[in-house]
């Protein structure tokens, strides 16, 4: 493979179509064939992509002592497989002119990507979208495409589709980490993009594939964007929740009611209801089982095999509360969420939490909170209306940004000390106002 990758670079300026060593060309086709019969799936690109990116980390040494220029040829794994079916075939000049052809795909791919670059430089705003395409991520995509969409039957079975999909997104992500590229997410909630892409696969028009795969990869990108702006884990606000006065939705409750949790029987106090006030509905995920569903943002977690797990890294297959998930569907709504002393809280009839990743460091104390929660049914109600205010300040200045969820977190973490603090002076009081009197008797 070294010899494979020492040719390509080599040649990388015949591009016009001049003659090459056949004797070159032979050596290359007997060191490659090592790399070309260690392949055994093609339609495997995770695996085609790591060993040849194995081959290419040897390759960059070299390079760098023949001053020789390198490109990616690993972001080609459907001309690599031309090349190895040379190889197998023992055509020496076809495997040459396989690698030409890969260098001159990528020769032209570079002079497109310099030349929007200068033109952007220059002060054309119009090209600004063509310079920031990454031909890495745009060759991926279309490897890994072409697998997905020959196994998608109907296009109506959305969760036929998602599930292909993230199965799919699983081996672009671990494609685009050996390459040190930024993650793709949510790609999987945009049906229409990955239909239209996959009728351009249909057609083998390579560069319209590109152009819509990186507009999608765009587009998820924004939506990053979006939930860093709102990342506060929530619930939809129609989720209902278990009162001791019977169910209500979340929007409903009041602060100093109790809640049902995920303990048989036992309630917690709600020392906030939290209202983003989203004017419009704004993205959220649905997960689904085959006795229930949760509508909550990514960032939240959820209760799977007694683990936390974010609800945006549920996959088809995965548990919640003993549960198969049997459909992952992007949905809207607006932003509600409780605040109590538990953690655990029952929610749809599934055992979750209110705990969002954003603020996790409140999970530490989990066991403090469980402990006092049977303390909690006999704090006089101002307390929970100072907490409601605070959390009526707080929230507008998260969503703001003005303030960190890291802000969030060590507020409800002194709120917990205070209140802990607060049950050992009463407990002391008590303790010390019995011990008293009974010195008190004796003395007399």
């Amino acid at each position: 493979m070294i010899a494979l990758l020492l040719l390509t670079s080599a040649l990388i300026q015949r591009t016009d179509g001049s003659a090459v060593d056949s004797a070159l060309c032979a050596e290359a086709n007997s060191v490659a064939a090592a790399f070309c019969s260690s392949v055994e799936d093609w339609t495997n690109v995770v695996d085609v992509t790591h060993t040849c990116l194995q081959a290419e980390d040897s390759l960059d040494k070299v390079l760098t002592l023949l001053d020789v220029e390198h490109f990616h040829i690993c972001t080609y794994p459907g001309q690599l497989q031309t090349v190895c079916n040379a190889v197998d075939a023992n055509d020496h000049m076809t495997t040459c002119e396989s690698i030409l052809d890969i260098a001159s795909l990528d020769h032209g791919v570079t002079e497109s990507l310099e030349s929007a670059a200068r033109r952007t430089l220059d002060g054309d705003e119009n090209d600004s979208e063509e310079a920031a395409m990454d031909p890495l991520v745009c060759s991926a995509g279309t490897a890994v495409a072409a697998t997905f969409c020959a196994q998608v039957d109907d296009w109506t079975d959305v969760n036929d589709v998602t599930q292909r999909c993230l199965q799919a997104e699983v081996a672009i992500n671990t494609m685009l980490s050996f390459i040190d590229h930024e993650h793709l997410m949510h790609v999987c909630d945009q049906h229409e993009q990955l239909e239209a892409i996959c009728a351009s696969v249909n057609a083998d028009d390579d560069s319209t594939t590109c152009e819509l795969y990186l507009a999608m990869e765009e587009s998820a990108q924004g939506e990053r964007r979006n939930l860093r702006r709102r990342s506060c884990g929530c619930f939809d606000e129609m989720t209902v929740v278990q009162t001791r006065k019977g169910e209500k939705f979340m929007r409903d409750v009041i602060a100093g009611e109790e809640i049902l949790t995920c303990e048989p029987g036992v309630y917690t106090r709600v020392f906030a209801n939290v209202d983003h006030q989203d004017t419009n509905k704004v993205s959220l995920i649905q997960l689904e089982t085959d006795l229930s569903s949760l509508t909550l943002t990514s960032s939240h977690f959820v209760l799977s095999k007694g683990q936390y797990v974010r609800a945006g890294d549920m996959k088809l297959g995965m548990e919640m509360d003993g549960e198969t998930i049997t459909r992952v569907s992007p949905a809207l709504g607006r932003r509600f969420n409780v605040v109590t002393l538990r953690q655990d809280i029952v929610v749809n009839g599934v055992c979750g939490t209110w705990v969002d990743s954003s603020f996790a460091a409140i999970l530490y104390l989990a066991p403090l909170n469980r402990l006092m929660n049977p303390l909690a049914t006999a704090y006089p109600q101002f307390i929970f209306s100072t907490t409601q205010k605070l959390a009526d300040v707080v929230v507008p200045l998260l969503d703001a940004q003005v303030l960190s969820y890291h802000v969030a977190a060590i507020i409800m973490i002194v709120v917990s000390f205070l209140l802990a603090a607060g049950n050992f002076a009463v407990a002391m009081g008590t303790l010390g106002f019995f011990y008293g009197h009974l010195n008190g008797k004796v003395v007399q």
